[in-house]
């Protein structure tokens, strides 16, 4: 092997080692080799580019940590209409670079606001118990907002009716219209009535309600 070759597969072994692409440029004829890493330079300012994209917009969303969970959302957008994968190699390599460096910058946002400080953690969890709690537990609109009353109310009115007929029936009628309605089937039809009966005496939406309200007044 001549000792263009040694050189060459010694340079070469060192810059994949870097994982960067590399041009070469030279004549074998006189012995004269140069090798001219353009693309490590062009890494570096993709890196450098990425990274300095990610602060901004983590700078314009006020630099709160609360924004941290949806950043990486946010900068994979930006990573493609920035840095598309596309172009000749030397444009898409730039642009890897600069998606590659635009995610270390969010992994250290992250680790800042996540990692490092645990506050932001204890207030997610805080706030999470704080709804389930508001909307289950305590007495107030958020545990009752998903509450119809109205039909609740009804469908109670609708068991103590039936409950009610032969108690009614014996303090109401005399006993000679009683023992006419003594039977099973003819109590179950009574009973049948009531469902009927409560929602005729009840509003069953606004409109309705508005309607009874003109009428009682």
């Amino acid at each position: 092997m001549n000792l263009f070759l040694l050189a060459l597969t010694a340079f070469t072994s060192s810059v994949y080692a870097l994982d960067v692409p590399f041009v070469l440029r030279g004549s074998a004829n006189n012995g004269e080799v140069q090798v001219l890493v353009e693309l490590e330079a062009t890494c570096q300012d993709g890196r450098a580019a990425g990274q300095s994209s990610v602060n901004q917009l983590w700078k314009q969303s006020g630099s709160d940590c609360s924004n941290a969970f949806g950043l990486q959302k946010n900068v994979n957008r930006m990573k493609n209409r920035n840095y598309p994968d596309t172009g000749n190699w030397k444009t898409k390599s730039y642009n890897q670079c600069a998606r590659d460096g635009a995610d270390a910058a969010v992994k250290a946002i992250e680790k800042k606001c996540l990692n490092d400080d645990s506050s932001q953690c204890t207030d997610l969890g805080e706030t999470a118990a704080e709804i389930i709690v508001y909307n289950n537990v305590c007495p107030v609109y958020g545990a009752y907002r998903n509450q119809n009353y109205k039909q609740t109310c009804r469908k109670v009115a609708y068991g103590v009716c039936q409950g009610a007929i032969t108690t009614k029936i014996a303090q109401q009628c005399s006993k000679s219209d009683a023992k006419k309605w003594q039977s099973t089937s003819q109590i179950s039809k009574l009973m049948d009535m009531c469902k009927g009966q409560v929602n005729s005496m009840t509003p069953n939406s606004e409109e309705e309600e508005d309607k009874l309200e003109f009428v009682m007044n």
